[in-house]
């Protein structure tokens, strides 16, 4: 199977949007005393679509990877669950504890609700928050899944089907429509089509998401998400999994953009309070958000390399699925 390894460029890429996303939010509470500082950074707002980049990116892959393959759909599940759950449910655990032992707070129908994505996300977020993505990837799992044992000639149509029938039960839920737009993506670098106009094709997704950023504000951009960032990393990826990028690009990032998009919240709390406690105003917030980046992402490699990694690996080899 073909290495596409400009998707690890663009993971690596997404997932640092998104800390520099929470970055402006967290400098914006009034609690940290940073708040009229970020407010001159407010066009930082719509970094928060590298989650929509995630999403097309993990459609693409999974019909990439699973869908010429001998994999039935629990096996398909189980690879899932141990690359996505044990990670979060330790770092579920670690936030739930910590706040316990500082503020005294313990919900414990919040912790089972989030450690099994059940979580409400109309009226709350689950304790680990950025896990409100994860509900969605595991609901695209489970479809998938589905999809494999039932209907495997006809995958990308029965997963499209579903996830339609499920954004007409509940729109509130349409950003999983980018899951099946990384389908399309698919089935286009598939068909070969496209394979010409690679760089063209990322200018103008790159191009309209900046367009996008500057027209909209936050939550015009979040209402049609999908349409405004959705498509663009649509683009992105069909244009970036032809091109060969540079050999010291991010790809090493993108190896681990999941350690840094479930620590770096956590994480950035921790460095802001830090911050307003020594009362270190004087930084400029570039300053502040550029050490933040690099904090967070060299946390996240120690994490992926001393416990993701070897976490996955061992229970890949547990269930006999482990693949050299």
């Amino acid at each position: 199977m073909e290495r596409l390894e400009g998707l690890q460029t663009v993971r690596g890429l997404a997932a640092n949007l998104v800390v520099v996303f929470h970055c402006l939010a967290i400098g914006l509470l009034p609690k940290y005393g940073f708040e009229s500082r970020f407010r001159s950074w407010y066009f930082l707002e719509d970094f928060w679509s590298g989650v929509d980049v995630f999403f097309c990116i993990s459609g693409f892959i999974m019909f990439y990877s699973y869908s010429n393959l001998k994999t039935n759909g629990i096996e398909f599940l189980l690879l899932r669950l141990i690359r996505i759950v044990p990670v979060y449910w330790l770092l579920t655990l670690t936030v739930c504890t910590l706040t316990f032992f500082v503020n005294g707070n313990f919900e414990f129908e919040l912790l089972i609700r989030s450690l099994f994505f059940a979580v409400n996300l109309n009226e709350q977020y689950p304790i680990l928050a950025v896990g409100w993505t994860l509900q969605y990837e595991i609901l695209f799992y489970l479809v998938f899944g589905l999809g494999l044992v039932l209907f495997k000639q006809h995958l990308f149509y029965f997963v499209t089907f579903v996830l339609i029938c499920l954004i007409g039960i509940n729109p509130q839920m349409n950003i999983i429509a980018e899951f099946i737009l990384g389908g399309i993506g698919f089935l286009v670098f598939k068909s070969s089509r496209f394979r010409n106009h690679s760089q063209s094709i990322l200018v103008l997704s790159i191009t309209l998401i900046i367009i996008n950023m500057a027209l909209f504000d936050g939550r015009t951009a979040e209402n049609y998400r999908v349409v405004l960032f959705g498509i663009p990393s649509f683009l992105t990826v069909i244009s970036i999994i032809n091109l060969k990028l540079p050999k010291y690009s991010l790809q090493w990032a993108g190896q681990f953009s999941y350690s840094l998009y479930l620590i770096h919240f956590p994480l950035l709390s921790m460095y802001f309070k830090v911050l307003s406690k020594f009362t270190l105003f004087t930084l400029p917030v570039w300053f502040i958000i550029l050490l933040a980046i690099c904090l967070c992402n060299l946390a996240a490699f120690i994490f992926y390399k001393h416990i993701e990694s070897p976490l996955t690996r061992f229970l890949r080899i547990k269930l006999k699925f482990y693949r050299k």
